[in-house]
């Protein structure tokens, strides 16, 4: 956190918090006019669109909203059982060319599977 001016060092954790929540808003409402004016057409657009869902977002954030429960599993059941036929695809895959089975989880592996082996693949190819 952005340290505070002097006047908010004395201030107990509470009140240390809620001006800093204060000065954040203050900022962005001063930065409002300068960003707005600056706005493109398509951009524009875009602000006012993702603006404009920030009312029925609070609200489903504030009240939740209804889960259908046998759908969720239903969907969850399709999701588990794709990663699993995907996994076994991949496996087989990196089995038959590379000699061994690649763990899909791993970020290690897979920036050596795409910017090692890959880009050297391609490298020669070209």
């Amino acid at each position: 956190m952005k340290k505070l001016e002097p006047p908010f060092e004395d201030l107990n954790p509470h009140d240390k918090h809620l001006a800093y929540c204060a000065m954040d808003t203050m900022m962005t409402y001063e930065l409002y006019d300068i960003l707005n004016s600056k706005l493109i057409p398509p951009h524009r657009q875009t602000y006012e669109f993702e603006r404009s869902l920030l009312a029925p977002v609070m609200t489903m954030m504030k009240r939740g909203f209804r889960i259908d429960m046998a759908k969720r599993d239903e969907a969850l059941l399709f999701c588990r059982d794709k990663v699993s036929s995907l996994t076994s695809t991949l496996d087989s895959l990196t089995e038959a060319v590379f000699g061994h089975k690649l763990n899909c989880r791993s970020h290690i592996q897979l920036k050596k599977l795409f910017y090692q082996l890959f880009l050297n693949y391609l490298k020669y190819q070209i």
